[in-house]
């Protein structure tokens, strides 16, 4: 007896996704030193595994439940970084501390890149701003201040999934000039009072989708989604 299975195109292509991510190569932070505790910077050994992961031909950047300190992380070509349930980026408390670039993450000319949560990453914007007692305004912001914290640039097929992000010090997440950009299940936990700490900032951008996203305390004179 002979049986017979019909998917249609989107199964197939989901069951296609599936197994690929099953036999992706992975490349745990831990492996390349990285501090769980928060005491020590982990910036050198995060950013080692996702070159290796680049140089492999791309997989999974694995980052386990902890906290960990680091600045500015360059996102490659084919590289998810995949995070834990439990799991906490510490951004830097200073302005100095943002080196090369002034994002926490950065992506440039990549395609087949990802951030998928859950993950909370950790701004400090209120070390970045003259933050005053019962504000009837906006704090005023500092004249040195990394913004945004998350940005992809010229990129293609790219995917933030499943992170929260509280106190940007400016603004939170920026797609510029990118295209198959999917943000979904984003939380912005910003100050009210925080200047300039937009959500989403959409810069233009094609073939882009954002939903399920969630804002508590966030500047809505800012808005959520900027275009």
């Amino acid at each position: 007896m002979r049986i017979c299975f019909r998917f249609s195109a989107a199964t197939l292509f989901a069951i296609a996704l599936a197994v690929a991510r099953a036999h992706a190569a992975s490349f745990g932070i831990l492996d390349y030193g990285a501090d769980a505790s928060g005491r020590n910077w982990s910036t050198h050994a995060i950013q080692a595994a996702i070159d290796e992961c680049n140089r492999a031909g791309g997989g999974e950047v694995l980052v386990p439940a902890g906290r960990f300190r680091t600045s500015a992380l360059v996102l490659k070509s084919g590289v998810t970084m995949q995070f834990a349930v439990g799991s906490v980026l510490d951004a830097p408390t200073t302005y100095a501390e943002y080196t090369p670039f002034k994002s926490l993450i950065r992506a440039t000319n990549a395609e087949r890149v990802a951030l998928r949560g859950p993950v909370v990453i950790l701004g400090h914007g209120e070390l970045f701003w003259d933050v005053v007692p019962n504000p009837t305004t906006w704090f005023k912001g500092r004249t040195e201040r990394p913004s945004p914290l998350v940005q992809f640039k010229n990129c293609n097929d790219v995917t933030v999934d499943g992170i929260t992000i509280t106190n940007a010090p400016s603004w939170s997440i920026s797609p510029w000039s990118s295209t198959n950009v999917t943000i979904r299940n984003v939380t912005i936990l910003n100050d009210i009072y925080g200047p300039n700490t937009d959500g989403i900032d959409l810069c233009q951008c094609q073939k882009t989708v954002v939903r399920d996203r969630k804002s508590t305390r966030l500047n809505s004179s800012h808005g959520y989604i900027s275009y």
